[in-house]
Order: C-alpha cells, then structure tokens, then sequence
C-alpha cells in the first residue's frame, strides 16, 4: 500500500504524538537522608533517557541452519542529567550514596578501614519513578525502576568562557523496570 499523508496527517490528528518535556523523576535513595533534595533533584532533572532493552540469545544446532532462542533480557543503564545548584547539593548527594556502595575514601581517609567497605546491596539500592504527562498535566504513563544505584557521576567542566549552567550526568543501573499506562 502506498504511503497516504492524509491517512498519516489523520492518525497524528487522532491519537496526537508523545512530548518529552512532560515529566518529572521521583528518585528515592534507601535509606533516604534528605529527601528536601531528592525534590530537589525531581525538578532539577533536566534530561532522561528511558533506557532500552535487549533479548539475549544462544545458538542451537539440531540440524539444518542455526536456530536462536531468547535466553534472557538485558536493560540498558538510565541516563540522567541534573542542573546543579549553587551549593551542589545533588552532587554531594550523589557522592554520599556513592560511598554506601564503594566505601567513603573521599571523607574517611585512606587509613579507616570503612574507606574501602562495599556495601550490601539491598543497603544501597533504591528506587525511581518517572511520571510522563500529556500537555494538559494529566498522567498518561509512568514507569518504576527497581532496585537503582547509581554506577557513574559524570564529570564537571569548570571554564572562565561564558557563564554556563552546570550540569551533572549520573547513570544508573536497576533490576528491572515496571510501566504503567494510566
């Protein structure tokens, strides 16, 4: 069938399109020490990126061509950036929660034996929850991811060209994610 723009244009009328710029991100840290910036960080998250997933497959031979079947699936890292306050309290947020996972050397010191205590995991794992509305502010979607922790903080470039707005870069890695259509 050949391509139709009054069918195209009729579909996007009908049932409208995605926006990316309504939603916010509802990060909770486990055990949460300040969720005054955890709000913060709701209003702060500039950009997210809703990871993909893949289904990991294996070869089998019975005869004739190769076959594959799924054997399990792999979720992508969540990606987020964060606009930075003056104090960069969401960094120092994320620095802490950094220490839960991988030790406190960066406040404890080299020569304290917790500077290089890894963390339990379900001590560090928390959760996120991100809410996507349509352009009249209802929820039309959300999605949870279970058990995240961050596994990077992206770096900060200071500059003396122009006076641009610091933002922070920080990926996640989860259990699994849940979607809900509202």
């Amino acid at each position: 069938m050949p391509f139709d723009i009054n069918r195209f244009s009729g579909e996007l009328r009908t049932n409208g399109v995605s926006k990316n710029h309504t939603y916010e991100c509802v990060l909770t840290r486990n055990p949460s020490p300040d969720t005054q910036i955890e709000r913060r960080i709701a209003m702060r998250a500039d950009t997210v990126s809703l990871p993909g997933k893949t289904i990991n497959t294996t070869d089998i031979h019975y005869s004739g061509p190769l076959m594959k079947i799924a054997t399990d699936a792999n979720y992508e890292p969540l990606r987020m950036s964060i606009i930075l306050s003056e104090d960069q309290a969401e960094r120092e947020y994320l620095e802490e929660w950094f220490d839960l996972i991988s030790g406190n050397l960066r406040t404890a010191g080299k020569n304290n034996p917790s500077a290089y205590a890894i963390g339990y995991h379900d001590e560090y794992v928390g959760s996120l929850r991100i809410n996507h509305y349509d352009e009249t502010g209802n929820q039309i979607y959300a999605y949870e991811f279970i058990d995240i922790w961050p596994v990077s903080i992206g770096e900060i470039e200071l500059s003396y060209e122009g006076g641009g707005i610091n933002k922070l870069s920080v990926s996640f890695s989860y259990h699994y994610y849940k979607t809900e259509k509202l």
